[in-house]
């Protein structure tokens, strides 16, 4: 059965609450708009995290039935399809923040070499914007995220003047960055929205390292934290839980009225009007309601005429390469864990001379686990033989030479990629 509301028309109707629609009802309300959010999921409780949980305090709570909040929405209540042979992950989060609750917080600033790539080597079309229309809001976006990094600038990743101070290279990371100095290879500090001094009112990065489960501190950048509160204190913001968008409704002229969504508990679908509609609901499940969003005057979805949205879709290329730096077999282990994530980044480099390059485009690199952490052991302690003091004293001697290479390389768009 469908419910509709009573005709309160809101000013503005943000679907999702994540890097897009959190920021957008944050800036709305301030800007003293009134705004009605629609997020797919509820609130994760920060103090439920296991954060600081060892693994073998982790198998006691499993075995007594406890479990850390499900971040990642389960495919069986939302399965897709994906073409015989082609599998793709899909990564979901339904619940206030989206992906910033888990996301990598790695924030580069494209490149004016980023948005007009198309002009030197002409597959497809530049960006209809450049560098210089995007620095003044990359500006303050950092800011308010609490980006850390250095003062580096180049060609390839622009430099800023509001990071906050980053964290010192690992041991690892400096034998690494000698290294490709060496070839000619800059390396830089790391950028992520992981803060190294309080901000607005949160603490600074206490370096546990486990940011993948989400953090109780709120020193990384999440909207659920960093922004939906702030929002909902102007007194502006009506935000809708457990609500997941269908598809936008329009009018006569083909402007949008309103959004038709469904309670996610009961499965009740219903409808709430406004004059604007903002879609932030992440990459696909946007295009998702863009094409299930289908009338007389867009028979193929908001936007469609020319067949376009859910093509080109871009995803990046990771290899992973892990192994083990000789010189720091058997050394003291340093106490130099620091945020979660590199310390050191390897921006592109193949766009110079003398490097070979027969392909389209570049790729940077990250370091994880450089030194060690208790994620590195668990990728290669399994695989060493032995068994009792042996074994221990063997993952030891390892422990500090652990190092993974994680270069992340562009895709290309293609028409058929959908």
């Amino acid at each position: 059965m469908q419910i509709v509301e009573p005709q309160k028309v809101y000013p503005v109707i943000v679907i999702g609450s994540g890097a897009a629609g959190g920021m957008a009802a944050w800036n709305l309300t301030r800007k003293g708009v009134e705004v009605v959010l629609l997020d797919a999921g509820d609130k994760f409780d920060r103090s439920k995290f296991w954060t600081h949980v060892r693994p073998w305090e982790a198998r006691v709570r499993l075995s007594k039935g406890d479990h850390p909040p499900q971040f990642f929405l389960d495919t069986k209540e939302q399965p897709y399809l994906t073409p015989d042979g082609q599998p793709f992950e899909l990564i979901r989060v339904w619940g206030h923040g989206g992906k910033t609750n888990v996301w990598g917080r790695v924030s580069l600033r494209y490149s004016e070499m980023d948005f007009k790539a198309a002009g030197r080597d002409g597959w497809e079309i530049n960006w209809p914007i450049s560098y210089a229309d995007v620095a003044p809001y990359y500006d303050q976006v950092e800011q308010m995220i609490g980006v850390c990094g250095g003062t580096d600038d180049s060609e390839v990743l622009p430099g800023s003047k509001f990071l906050q101070p980053p964290p010192r290279p690992r041991c690892g990371e400096n034998l690494l960055r000698r290294a490709a100095a060496q070839k000619g290879i800059p390396m830089v500090a790391g950028r992520r929205a992981n803060m190294t001094r309080a901000t607005r009112g949160f603490p600074p990065c206490h370096y546990c390292g486990k940011c993948g489960s989400g953090c109780d501190t709120a020193s990384f950048f999440c909207a659920a934290d960093h922004l939906l509160p702030f929002a909902m204190q102007t007194g502006r913001l009506e935000l809708r839980s457990n609500s997941v968008a269908a598809r936008i409704l329009v009018d006569d002229r083909g402007l949008a009225r309103g959004v038709q969504y469904f309670d996610r508990k009961t499965g009740q679908e219903r409808e709430v009007l406004g004059k604007v509609v903002v879609l932030g609901a992440s990459c696909v499940d946007s295009t998702r309601i863009l094409l299930n969003s289908k009338s007389e005057r867009y028979p193929n979805g908001i936007g469609n005429g020319s067949d376009v949205i859910g093509r080109y879709l871009c995803e990046q290329i990771r290899i992973h390469v892990k192994g083990f730096l000789p010189d720091l077999y058997g050394q003291p282990w340093q106490n130099d864990r620091g945020i979660g994530g590199e310390h050191v980044y390897m921006p592109r480099f193949n766009h110079r001379p003398g490097f070979k390059r027969d392909y389209l485009r570049g790729w940077g690199a990250q370091f994880w686990n450089t030194g060690c952490s208790s994620d590195g052991v668990n990728h290669f302690a399994s695989a060493l033989p032995g068994f009792g003091v042996s074994l221990k004293k063997d993952i030891k001697r390892r422990f500090p030479a652990w190092f993974e290479f994680h270069p992340f390389g562009e895709v290309l768009p293609y028409a058929h990629n959908r």
